[in-house]
This record gives structure tokens, sequence and C-alpha cells, in this order.
């Protein structure tokens, strides 16, 4: 049987060539089919979320999580702005269909596994379009509940980055000017948010630690400037994440490992401060018990190092009741120690001990 070619392909040597460069056509035109594809798609997940349709809304915004990672920044933008507008949808079922939605988006930008590109770009978009579009109370209402929730279902995901997105998390709330009101679930995520930092502060890791830390923080920080702001109910708030985080520190504080100890009392320190600033002055002496009762103890470590740093921090936060203890090193085999410990004597008492001359 004799084979015909097709017409314009020749079956001489620039043939070969010939259907490559159709293969290569073929390739570039269905890459870019794709393109169109993924940019209709989005044209018509927003021309669903504005229709007058209330089913076509809420069929777009069941679409709307699909692939929404993988769009441009400037097209992730406009359909997050769409779905903040369905927030104060007049259909009740799409206004509660797009809150479900925002707590999913929310979840996904905070999950480790989620494959996003930078999760915490996205994170800042979503709160962006969210704080910045809304305008009824029922749309805030709504906004405020997807944080709530999603803080409360959260997991320690085990990655380096999930304190720094959960922290933006509560600058969302914050941003939100979320209103605490009758509502106790602010405070059920607050105590969810210090049990995931306090779980990163008791690790004997000192990298999780250190993020943990830092987490917290951050936290404090959101929070403390939050109260400021005069409002009742935004102060209790913060004075309620205050004493989570303390109790957290305090956990920490009665560790079997001096180094989670000692970093628990430079967190403790900065939370006097915090407190004091707050006049929250019978939480800030229980705190300030426990941090010296912990740095007192330190100061019989077996190391050398935690001994010496406990001396130092009890200069910051001790009394004059912590000076018998700190006398007691006044004569540690190590030089470090005992200079610290007369260091610490004179910031208590405004005399600095003899040193006795002994150790390195």
């Amino acid at each position: 049987m004799q084979l015909t070619p097709c017409r314009g392909l020749s079956m001489t040597s620039r043939g070969p060539r010939k259907l490559a460069k159709l293969l290569l056509a073929l390739f570039v035109l269905a890459l870019s089919s794709g393109a169109l594809a993924q940019q209709t798609h989005s044209r018509d997940i927003l021309a669903g979320l504005s229709s007058e349709n209330p089913l076509a809304r809420r069929e777009a915004l069941q679409f709307l999580p699909v692939g929404l990672e993988a769009r441009p920044d400037f097209e992730r933008r406009e359909l997050l702005s769409g779905l903040v507008k369905t927030l104060e949808d007049k259909d009740s079922e799409v206004a509660g269909a797009a809150g479900r939605t925002l707590e999913l988006l929310l979840g996904q930008g905070l999950a480790a596994s989620s494959g996003l590109r930078d999760p915490s770009v996205y994170l800042t978009d979503l709160i962006n379009a969210t704080a910045l579009g809304l305008e009824s109370f029922s749309g805030r209402d709504r906004a405020e509940t997807a944080l709530m929730n999603t803080i409360e279902k959260l997991e320690d995901e085990g990655d380096r980055d999930a304190y720094r997105r959960l922290n933006l998390l509560l600058r969302g709330i914050a941003r939100l000017n979320v209103s605490l009101g009758a509502d106790d679930s602010l405070e059920d995520a607050l105590e969810k948010v210090a049990e995931i930092f306090g779980k990163a502060l008791n690790s004997y890791n000192s990298r999780e630690r250190d993020r943990g830390m830092q987490g917290i923080r951050v936290a404090l920080d959101t929070f403390m400037d939050y109260a400021g702001e005069g409002n009742l109910w935004n102060r209790k708030r913060a004075e309620k994440f205050l004493e989570e985080t303390m109790a957290v520190i305090e956990k920490a504080l009665g560790s079997a490992n001096s180094r989670v100890r000692l970093d628990a009392t430079k967190l403790g320190r900065e939370l006097l401060d915090r407190a004091q600033r707050m006049k929250m002055t019978r939480s800030a002496d229980r705190l300030r018990r426990e941090v010296v009762k912990s740095l007192e103890e330190m100061l019989a470590d077996s190391s050398p190092e935690v001994r010496a740093e406990s001396a130092e921090k009890l200069g910051l936060v001790g009394g004059k009741d912590s000076v018998p203890a700190l006398e007691k090193t006044l004569a540690d085999k190590d030089r470090k120690v005992s200079e610290a410990s007369a260091e610490a004597i004179k910031k208590i008492t405004g005399k600095k001990p003899e040193v006795e001359k002994r150790g390195r």
C-alpha cells in the first residue's frame, strides 16, 4: 500500500523540520488556549458573583477557591474583592455561602500543605480586601465569624512561617476592629492562639522556641495597640490575651529544661512591662513572683551560663527578697556567675558587694 503524504508536508528531508514546527505551533496553541480558559474561568466567576440570580452567585462562590492561588496577583485581588461584596449580599443564603468561602480561603492560606507560592501575601490580600471592602454590620459580622472559626480550628502545622501567618490573622482581627460584645468566640480564639504559641515556647528546640516567642511578641504588640483605642471591650480583649499568655509563660517556667525556663523569663519580663502599662497590678505581681521563683531556682543549675543569666535577670525583676539567693552565688566557682550576681545585687540595693577572687 502506498502512503500519501498530507498536503503541505513533504516526505523529503525538510519534512521532519516542518512537522516539528507544526507540533511546536500546536503546543503553543494548547498553552495559550489553557491560559485563555483560565482567564475565561475567572471572568465567569466574576460574572456569576455579580449576577442577579442568587443561584448563580452561590455557584460562583463554590468555584472561587479552585485554583485561586495560581492566578496573577491582579486577578486574585479582583476575585477576592468580588467575594467580599457577597458577604453583604441581600440574599441570606448567598451571604452565608460567602462567609463559609472566606473561612475556607483563610484556612487555605494558613495551611503549610496548601501549595500556595506565598501564603503570607495571599492572606494579606484576603485580609486587606475584607477590611477595605466591607460597609455593613452584617458583612463585618460574617467576616469576624470566619476569622474566629479559622483560628479555633488551627493546629500547629510545624512549618517555620506558621506563626507569621497566624499573626496576620490577628492583625486582621485588629483591622476589622472586631468587637467582643457578648460574644465569647473571640475569647475562645485567643485561647487557641495562646495554646499554639505555648506549645512552641515549651519546645526543647531553640529555633521553635524563638519562633514562638517572636509570635507572642507580635501578637501582644497588635493587641496592646488595639487596646489603646479607648474602647472598653478592646481593652478587655487585650487583658484576656495577656492573661492567657501569662499562663503559657508560667507553665514554661516550670519546665524541666533550664533553657526553656530562661526563655520564658525573658518573655515574662516583657509581659510585666505590658501588664503594668495596662495597670493589671494583680496579674503583674503574680507573674513576677513566678519569674523570680524560677530564676532563684536556676541559680543552682549545673550550667554556669544558666546561673549567670539567671543572676543577671534577677537584677532586673527581683527585689530585696532575692538578695540572699544572689549572695550565695558570690562564691560561685565560675567568675562570670559571681560577677553577674554582684551586679544584680547592686541593681537591687545600690551597693555592689565584694566578689571572691576564685574560679575563672
